[in-house]
């Protein structure tokens, strides 16, 4: 708060000296839109006597910012600003507020490990016991992870007696892409240990059985299936339907009734496209699709097939998280690096988000790097 607030009051004497500079009354208008806003902000509060120079000048600017300030603030009540940054094309950090159940693997500078949100209060706890992880998944309601060491091999980790279990069921099967349910855990298994062809298992769990012993096969088609998430009795999965002739590579979203066995096409995009979420009540799904050349993200609504892009530019976002309150959660990669990213009421927005609402997530001090993100709640 110290740095940031000797930002502001150098910005301050940065605006008197060039007005001074070019002998002509003070204009907002003409400061940047950053500078302006944090100016603004900066105006009413008492660290402005701090800021030095000609009375007339200083007066002047401050009266200015006075008025934009209450301006903004007259935006925001009215509700014509989703956030008081949105105006300025800046990203919000954020780390109050996280949705319980959301997991992430991160970097501290020695290894990888699962950082998670245990209540919608706290922030995020390193899981130190799991370290280097090739897979992992977290069971939120049971506490208990599932994971794929680099050696090929699953165990469990049950978080409150810190045990970890192997499960030699596994050994037989090259597993990956594992992910949590309410009930258990699904994946997919690469037969002969190659990914041209694959089948996807669900392994359950319960109280009085906390460890998954063994999976039973729930989806097998010609060709490949990955990304599976189970959601209200719904398999999700995307299907490859076309590899080596498609440039991309063509994988289709589609869906499966596991009471019914009923399977149904979601997605007729052309490109490589995957459902990561559902909203509770099964009427939209998120997407990662690189339909336009990068992975941007998109809502489908799951009763009529519109979609709804909300992404778009330069970038590449996965792992689209829905939480209960409609806030979107997913990591983006850009040439400087990856960031977990918040795109606040994904479920009603229309069209593409504007870059400004995109909120960027503030991590761990210890974190360098992310690379999967996951959201299960009840």
């Amino acid at each position: 708060m110290m740095t940031m607030k000797y930002a502001y009051i150098v910005l301050a004497r940065r605006s008197i000296r060039q007005t001074r500079h070019e002998k002509k009354s003070f204009s907002l208008a003409k400061t940047p839109r950053p500078q302006r806003f944090f100016l603004a902000s900066f105006a009413s509060s008492p660290a402005w006597t701090q800021v030095r120079g000609a009375s007339r000048e200083a007066e002047a600017l401050r009266e200015s910012l006075l008025k934009f300030d209450s301006f903004v603030k007259t935006l925001v009540t009215q509700g014509l600003l989703v956030s008081t940054l949105l105006y300025f094309g800046m990203a919000s950090l954020a780390c109050a507020g996280l949705p319980a159940g959301l997991m992430m693997v991160a970097y501290d500078g020695a290894a990888w490990h699962p950082y998670i949100v245990k209540s919608d209060s706290d922030g995020w706890t390193k899981i130190g016991d799991v370290s280097d992880p090739a897979s992992v998944t977290w069971q939120y309601e049971k506490d208990a992870f599932l994971i794929k060491g680099n050696d090929g091999s699953i165990s469990s980790y049950q978080l409150d007696t810190k045990e970890f279990r192997r499960l030699p069921a596994f050994d037989e099967s090259t597993v990956t892409q594992l992910r949590a349910y309410q009930d258990g855990v699904v994946m997919v298994r690469l037969m002969d240990g190659k990914s041209r062809e694959t089948t996807i298992l669900s392994a359950e769990s319960s109280i009085d059985k906390p460890a998954i012993d063994k999976p039973d096969e729930i989806l097998r088609q010609a060709s490949a299936q990955f990304h599976p998430y189970i959601h209200n009795d719904q398999l999700y999965y995307a299907h490859v339907s076309c590899r080596a002739e498609c440039k991309p590579l063509i994988q289709e979203v589609w869906r499966k009734q596991l009471q019914s066995g009923r399977t149904q096409q979601l997605t007729l995009l052309n490109a490589t496209s995957y459902l990561y979420s559902a909203t509770a009540d099964d009427r939209y799904g998120f997407i990662s699709s690189n339909q336009s050349g990068y992975y941007h993200l998109a809502r489908l609504d799951l009763l009529s097939g519109e979609i709804d892009w909300l992404t778009e530019g330069a970038v590449t976002d996965n792992f689209p998280s829905v939480a209960a309150d409609g806030d979107l959660y997913f990591i983006r990669r850009t040439p400087v690096g990856s960031r977990l990213m918040k795109l606040p009421g994904a479920v009603k927005s229309r069209g593409v988000v504007p870059e400004a609402m995109v909120e960027h997530i503030q991590l761990p001090a210890d974190v360098q790097k992310i690379r999967y993100l996951e959201l299960n709640q009840s």
